[in-house]
């Protein structure tokens, strides 16, 4: 005799799925996280750390430590602390959808800048900012424009925003043709090459922020770049093409 097969053996079998209930499917991938860098303001009260997910709508995140409430700021990056802590200051990008928009039409995509009084809530937002720099103790705000497109020259507009006072007292002060720039370790003095279109004026500038007082350091037709200053001193190096 033969013996019959054992329910088990008889049951279908069931194929797996993602379709399950509960099964992660591939339209939820969108929103998942990942933890970017961060940074820790110089009085320890806040942090901000990047986040990014999968579809590309990323952010930053700033977080009051104290009462650990935490704010959303869509498509933040390179978020930097004063050194006073009494500043945020981060660039602002686009959305994909509006990326693609602008590719499609040939358009330059630009970011702006957004500054924030951590002490007050009052924030702003700056068009058209490539790259800002804050100096060491925090008073000074130095925002580089983008260069004009199909310019010769990689010099733009630079502006120099002093931020003793409220967000709505402040004075900027505006420099042409600044290709590079960097504040000295104290931060009273900021240094910038100049890249004109006819290279007319190229050269080193130091603009003393307390006295407002411009000094050309050297001048001529070549091109100037690698702007650094020496470490825990007041000289200066740069490389003369």
């Amino acid at each position: 005799t033969e013996t019959p097969p054992s329910p088990a053996d008889t049951t279908p079998k069931r194929a797996a799925t993602n379709n399950a209930p509960g099964a992660v499917q591939p339209s939820d991938y969108g929103p998942f996280e990942t933890l970017g860098s961060f940074s820790l303001s110089p009085d320890g009260r806040w942090l901000v750390y990047a986040v990014s997910q999968v579809d590309e709508q990323n952010a930053l995140k700033l977080r009051m430590l104290a009462t650990d409430s935490t704010e959303n700021i869509p498509f933040g990056t390179q978020a930097q602390f004063s050194g006073d802590s009494k500043w945020l200051a981060y660039l602002i990008g686009i959305s994909p959808a509006d990326r693609e928009k602008k590719e499609k039409a040939k358009e330059p995509i630009k970011n702006k800048l957004g500054l924030r009084n951590l002490l007050t809530g009052d924030r702003e937002e700056i068009e058209n900012v490539d790259s800002f720099a804050f100096s060491e103790d925090g008073r000074y705000l130095a925002m580089r424009r983008y260069p004009i497109k199909d310019s010769k020259a990689q010099g733009t507009g630079l502006v120099l925003r002093d931020l003793a006072g409220d967000l709505y007292h402040q004075i900027d002060t505006h420099f042409g043709n600044v290709q590079s720039f960097a504040f000295n370790r104290c931060g009273v003095l900021l240094a910038m090459t100049i890249d004109a279109e006819d290279k007319s004026g190229n050269g080193v500038q130091v603009y003393d922020c307390h006295s407002g007082i411009l000094r050309t350091l050297d001048s001529s037709e070549r091109s100037y770049s690698n702007l650094t200053w020496r470490k825990d001193a007041d000289d200066l190096a740069v490389l003369v093409e």
